[in-house]
């Protein structure tokens, strides 16, 4: 993976349950780690090629390897929230990671 093209820095956050103080908990975000990404908004035709449907991923965001991340995880970057459907460690090396996500805008 070249350098040049994790332009971007992002947030990558995990569940985290935290007592509300009344004997129940409350669901929050946690930062897992912060590292430089590049993000693409996957076409129709890539969806179509890969058996998706449309709706199902919308962008991929490719990080250098960080052990750990699960599709149970989001990525904020700027305004956006990526939730991550799916984590594929590119050719297996534990050098690459291609998350693939779908994006929700912040209002």
């Amino acid at each position: 993976m070249q350098a040049g093209k994790l332009r971007k820095q992002v947030v990558i956050q995990q569940k985290a349950q935290v007592s509300d103080g009344a004997g129940g908990y409350t669901t929050t975000w946690s930062t897992f780690a912060t590292v430089r990404a590049e993000i693409n908004d996957v076409s129709g035709g890539e969806l179509v090629r890969a058996g998706q449907a449309q709706s199902e991923f919308t962008t991929r965001i490719n990080i250098r390897y960080v052990a750990g991340v699960k599709a149970a995880m989001r990525v904020v970057h700027g305004s956006n929230t990526y939730e991550i459907l799916h984590v594929n460690n590119r050719f297996g090396r534990d050098r690459e990671l291609e998350l693939m996500c779908k994006r929700f805008e912040n209002g």
